[in-house]
């Protein structure tokens, strides 16, 4: 049985709905989604290091293994990006999303990672070559870093692109609280583009991995003790006049699970795939605390 919910939170419309019953780099506290829909449906190369108290291991694998490829990635030149994320995130401890951290952050109960721990983690993979690390402070607590991949030397996109993909972890008072790689330069193949509502139908990662559907986000978030993963693709829905909008859409998983979904212009959403990302998982905390 499905039941469907509307709800209100500041700017985000939810169209939240339950199944089975039995978007310039600006911080996540300058900018709101426009208006995002979501909804519910009922975790290489490799270092061996010791970091810290947590390990990286050989042969690490994400939940995502199989559906993103060089094919489906955004930017095929920045790849090396996601195999970096994959490695240097695994078993990494982000801090809990909740509704009583999300506006107002209480140092003491928040348990991330912090920022020195994660950056031991990226150097532990080796040398990367023209890999540039960016930071920037959105308030006195929060701030955003980042890892971006440039083209080669000799790659034709020099002119045009400063870098091809790139990792973002968004930390509150030093605190690991969200990662993610989005990409930098990319392009959007319209032919074959997916559909929206066939996207909306889908239970579990193995039915989107036939789909083979170009990813423009993967993150990472804990929100009220669980560990959801996020990704973003590109797809084609019908506005009430009958024009053709491309959104982006967000599913969050958890395990193999599609739990909930969301969507945005994509228009909005590439202005700042990483911020966007973020506040698209933020809105989503109250629609997991009341699953």
């Amino acid at each position: 049985m499905n039941k469907k919910i509307v709800l209100s939170l500041a700017s985000v419309l939810l169209l939240t709905a339950c199944a089975n019953e039995g978007t310039n780099e600006t911080g996540p506290a300058e900018e709101e989604p426009e208006e995002a829909m979501t909804e519910p449906l009922e975790a290489q190369e490799t270092s061996e290091e010791e970091i810290g108290a947590a390990e990286v291991d050989e042969g690490g694998t994400h939940v995502f293994d199989q559906l993103i490829t060089e094919k489906t990635f955004t930017a095929p030149e920045g790849y090396q990006g996601w195999e970096d994320y994959k490695i240097a995130t695994d078993g990494v401890s982000l801090a809990d999303f909740t509704m009583t951290n999300k506006e107002t952050p209480n140092v003491n109960e928040l348990d991330g990672d912090s920022a020195a721990e994660l950056d031991e983690r990226f150097e532990a993979l080796g040398e990367r070559e023209n890999v540039v690390r960016d930071e920037i402070e959105i308030t006195e607590r929060d701030k955003m870093a980042f890892h971006r991949y440039p083209p080669a030397a000799d790659s034709e996109y020099n002119e045009v692109a400063s870098f091809f993909s790139e990792i973002t972890l968004y930390y509150v008072d030093d605190n690991l609280m969200f990662s993610a790689i989005t990409p930098g330069y990319y392009s959007v193949e319209l032919d074959d583009m997916l559909d929206l509502q066939e996207l909306t139908s889908l239970l579990t990662v193995s039915e989107l991995e036939a789909l083979e559907p170009s990813v423009y986000t993967v993150a990472r978030m804990n929100i009220d003790g669980h560990q959801i993963e996020q990704i973003m693709t590109p797809a084609f829905a019908i506005d009430e006049d009958g024009n053709e909008m491309l959104m982006a859409f967000y599913l969050f998983i958890e395990g193999e699970d599609i739990l909930q979904y969301a969507y945005l212009p994509f228009e909005l959403v590439s202005q700042d795939f990483p911020t966007n990302a973020i506040l698209v998982s933020q809105e989503m905390i109250a629609e997991f605390e009341s699953l």
